[in-house]
């Protein structure tokens, strides 16, 4: 995607400054979470790991810092604020089962 396509999506949701996104691009290559392609005329960016990977990583490093790496006291944490849905219960009793099976 080009720099004024990022612009032009980010600018339907909030009132950015152009420069205020190109900003942001530069600081998310930096940090390695979006990587770029020189093309004639223009940058192409892209992601630099897919968004399955990412939710991975950011989880597992949020379990990490507050739960000691224990992924039961967190979902401990939503249930006691009455977080978890009828859903949201199934599909983890889903998981849980499927885990067993194995």
């Amino acid at each position: 995607m080009r720099s004024g396509e990022i612009v032009e999506a980010i600018s339907a949701t909030r009132s950015w400054h152009k420069k205020t996104v190109n900003t942001l691009i530069r600081r998310l290559v930096d940090k390695g979470a979006i990587q770029y392609d020189k093309s004639p005329g223009a940058y192409l960016y892209y992601p630099a790991i897919d968004k399955d990977a990412y939710r991975v990583a950011k989880t597992t490093k949020l379990v990490s810092d507050l739960y000691d790496g224990k992924i039961a006291p967190m979902i401990a944490t939503f249930a006691e604020a009455d977080s978890l849905s009828d859903q949201d219960i199934a599909a983890l009793e889903k998981v849980i089962s499927e885990l067993s099976e194995r």
